[in-house]
């Protein structure tokens, strides 16, 4: 297949599951881009492709943005990432890694085969998922499993689960590509491929979006959790491979 299509298809693949689930497109694009690109390019890379398909998203799920929640995750999770680079100048980061991915893969059965949640869980609870939100971005760059777990253990309909996502994600990929600019990594080859896959991307959106209005609470929540079960075996996967 030519490179260019290679490309294409893969960032469609992205815009599709994101514009479904809410999350999932470094997950599904990260390892596959590495068969094509510089890691240095591909994280600048997607975090501008995330960015925009928070954006996309939110006029999808305006309506169920509950900024008060989503403020809670993001004040939270500062002090996480602070706390999460220390961890990682002190733990190995494979020991992190298959920790982190064990945890992933057990909340998510957790999710399938239990009675799905009748209240909501205290507000505090808030807190300390947004703060290891925090400490596993800081730690590993991964830090949406614990927001994607705290909106699957409300008895929230599938809009605002993911309006809460989107939001979140929206707040944290506007943080990280500030940073990532000052840091100099938006280079014109990260621009044009950015340039490049906007359209494949927000086609997959579009599609993923489409899919999303068709399916129940109740299968969204379980798609959920068969996603966060795979970013838990790949996380395990990348770590055996390269050590």
């Amino acid at each position: 297949m030519d490179l260019a299509l290679t490309y294409y298809v893969i960032i469609f693949g992205a815009g599709f599951i994101q514009g479904f689930s809410g999350f999932g497109s470094v997950l599904f694009a990260l390892p596959l881009l590495t068969m094509l690109l510089d890691v240095k390019t591909i994280v600048p890379l997607l975090t501008l492709l995330g960015l925009c398909i928070n954006i996309a998203l939110l006029v999808q799920v305006r309506e169920h943005l509950n900024w008060k929640i989503i403020g809670v995750l993001a004040a939270a999770a500062a002090p996480g990432i602070a706390i999460g680079v220390v961890i990682l100048k002190l733990v190995p980061s494979r020991t992190l890694e298959l920790g982190i991915g064990t945890l992933i893969i057990l909340f998510p059965l957790y999710i399938l085969f239990a009675r799905p949640p009748e209240r909501e869980i205290s507000a505090a609870w808030g807190w300390v998922f947004g703060f290891f939100s925090g400490v596993l971005g800081g730690s590993t760059g991964a830090s949406g499993p614990p927001v994607i777990i705290y909106t699957s253990l409300q008895p929230w309909g599938k809009y605002a689960i993911k309006a809460t996502m989107v939001g979140y994600f929206l707040i944290s990929s506007l943080i990280i590509s500030a940073a990532q600019t000052a840091g100099g990594m938006m280079t014109p080859q990260v621009l044009d491929l950015f340039c490049a896959g906007l359209l494949p991307l927000l086609a997959g959106v579009l599609f993923g979006s489409l899919l999303f209005r068709k399916v129940g609470s109740t299968e969204y929540r379980k798609v959920l959790a068969v996603l966060l079960i795979a970013l838990g075996f790949f996380m395990i996967l990348r770590t055996v491979i390269s050590s």
